[in-house]
């Protein structure tokens, strides 16, 4: 796991209140009952902020897994 990976993975951890061991970089909307479309648009504007990031509405819209977002704050950062 690399650094952007832990860090964004913590954050979604905390906004979900959920462990951090368990989310996969495939977790989703789909597969974590909390994920839903408010806690979504927590996990991005956290990311955005915590990175100092801005994204791109078409990225957040195909923003599904983390592993997507760690992939767009990669591109973005």
């Amino acid at each position: 796991m690399d650094k952007i990976e832990g860090e964004i993975i913590a954050i979604v951890a905390g906004i979900l209140k959920v462990n951090q061991s368990d989310l996969q970089l495939e977790s989703s909307g789909d597969s974590i009952h909390q994920w839903d479309s408010l806690a979504h648009a927590s996990i991005i504007s956290a990311v955005e902020e915590y990175f100092d990031i801005k994204f791109d509405v078409m990225d957040i819209i195909q923003m599904r897994t983390i592993d997507d977002i760690i992939n767009t704050v990669k591109k973005v950062s």
